[in-house]
């Protein structure tokens, strides 16, 4: 019996935007879910703690305001949070497990999801963005919106982004396992480096991929996690890609998935 990953939730920022679409997929998730919910913002914490979570805060600010000052479509460096709360709880655990607020449990972890993270120090699964799809954003009345993220997002898929036939393929880090604190470590420093926007939290998982020398079907074979599926993007076109993809991890792996987790 192996030691078991500590779940780790985060937020940071405003709880109202969108409509209050991340207050309620935080809602929606149950509480009574032994996890550390790390948090930036006093009144952040009192909304999570009064939700039945014991949140741990980070700063009584809603941002760490030396990686980003908004949302991610505002302030396009504002997934370092993501990086930052991994660090931090990793410091106080010796393995986590992060998960985005929009992972839908399909079932119950049990000892046989925490042990397909034995012998492994790093898991995170791949997702796509097709290219038309991609393509046809740029430029859009919401791109110049959102100061232009899928332009930009677009520049640094054609440029580091594993090919899969027409699709873009880069880790989603709404699944994150991880045993190390220097992986940790290296992510935020290559992220700082490079100066990752957008989607930097993920493009930083790319990027010290490729500094290893990994293929994509290296990825799949050392990093690929067994217990959870690709990302819904609420696109039929979108997502029969992503199965796809999803079909040829488990022929490169050799093995079909054991599908704990979802993320919608």
């Amino acid at each position: 019996m192996y030691n078991r990953a500590r779940i780790v939730r985060g937020w940071w920022g405003s709880l109202d935007n969108f409509d209050g679409k991340y207050k309620k997929q935080i809602e929606s998730n149950d509480a009574k879910i032994v996890q550390d919910v790390y948090v930036y913002g006093e009144t952040n914490f009192h909304v999570i703690q009064n939700l039945g979570f014991k949140p741990k805060l980070m700063s009584v600010f809603e941002h760490d305001f030396r990686l980003a000052s908004n949302h991610t479509f505002w302030d396009h460096r504002s997934l370092l949070h993501k990086l930052k709360i991994l660090q931090k709880s990793l410091q106080h655990s010796e393995e986590v497990l992060f998960l985005d607020w929009d992972m839908s449990f399909n079932r119950e972890l049990d000892q046989t999801f925490y042990d397909s993270f034995h012998n492994s120090e790093f898991q995170v699964p791949l997702y796509l963005y097709p290219i038309s799809e991609i393509e046809a954003l740029i430029g859009t009345d919401l791109d110049r919106q959102y100061f232009l993220f899928f332009t930009k997002l677009n520049d640094y898929l054609k440029q580091h982004a594993w090919l899969y036939e027409d699709s873009y393929v880069i880790p989603n880090t709404g699944f994150i396992y991880c045993n190390d604190i220097k992986i940790a470590d290296e992510l935020m420093k290559i992220a700082l480096k490079e100066r990752l926007t957008t989607v930097p939290d993920e493009l930083a998982v790319l990027f010290y991929m490729k500094k290893l020398g990994y293929t994509i079907e290296d990825y799949i074979n050392n990093i690929e996690p067994s217990v959870i599926s690709g990302k819904d993007c609420g696109n039929d076109t979108w997502n029969a890609k992503g199965k796809l993809l999803e079909n040829y991890i488990e022929t490169v792996k050799g093995q079909k998935k054991d599908i704990y987790l979802e993320h919608l």
